[in-house]
């Protein structure tokens, strides 16, 4: 029963999280024109379609807990967790892919391909909108950890055909009010742990530490992130002013 309700809980939230992707994406797509004075209107047809993902995610996430942890399901809203992104609002969020755009538009190598460049826009549109409903559930878990005396840790569980590096660090914990560390299009989930059912010498996913090929860094906006080992991290701090 546990592997099935987990199962289904993951298969849930990434229908969730590709309504949200798709809805962004047409709404995208039905702009006509990608100038400085259409990102208010985007972000303002697109916020609502996240903000429904992400308070299904909450939903979601809710009902899962109690059924894992056999109590009553947390009357826990959107607007009682902790902000995501570090409180970066959607207007910076989703102004960025109109700077992609704009970006393209000028490389040589698009060589003005409007089209092209669109599409560059809204795949980076709809990846954030994405990552907003799986922030939004690690920030459920932190939430629900904050009104239960009895979750002591979360255990990372690996999505159905996840990506090699999540792979590496399935069965990870993080402390209850520790979100767990996300990538881009990432799905999977993590499941509570009591003093009960916590193990003897769990490991642990903490920024600035490696696990196989995997380190988990600290990103300014997104928290903790997944990371290739080895692999050079451009933190908040190493962008200069003004660069989106």
């Amino acid at each position: 029963m546990s592997a099935a309700l987990t199962a289904a809980y993951q298969r849930q939230l990434k229908a969730t999280r590709n309504a949200v992707g798709d809805a962004v994406a047409h709404q995208w797509r039905s702009l006509g024109t990608y100038n400085e004075a259409d990102v208010p209107r985007f972000v303002g047809k697109v916020a609502p379609i996240i903000e429904a993902g992400q308070s299904r995610a909450v939903a979601l996430t809710s009902a899962y807990i109690a059924r894992k942890t056999n109590s009553p399901i947390a009357g826990l809203s959107l607007s009682s967790l902790p902000p995501i992104r570090n409180g970066v609002l959607p207007d910076v969020v989703y102004r960025r892919p109109f700077v992609g755009v704009w970006s393209a538009l000028g490389d040589d190598d698009y060589d003005g391909d409007y089209e092209a460049a669109t599409n560059i826009g809204m795949e980076m549109a709809k990846s954030s909108s994405l990552m907003d409903v799986a922030l939004t559930v690690m920030a459920a878990y932190v939430g629900f950890a904050a009104v239960s005396t009895g979750i002591v840790a979360w255990r990372r569980v690996a999505d159905p055909g996840c990506c090699d590096y999540c792979s590496g660090i399935d069965g990870a914990y993080t402390g209850p009010n520790e979100p767990q560390p996300l990538h881009n299009r990432c799905g999977c989930t993590a499941d509570p742990v009591t003093h009960e059912t916590k193990s003897a010498n769990p490991t642990y996913l903490t920024p600035g530490e490696s696990h196989e090929d995997v380190t988990i860094q600290e990103h300014g906006e997104l928290g903790p992130v997944i990371t290739k080992k080895g692999d050079h991290f451009a933190g908040p701090s190493e962008i200069p002013a003004g660069d989106e």
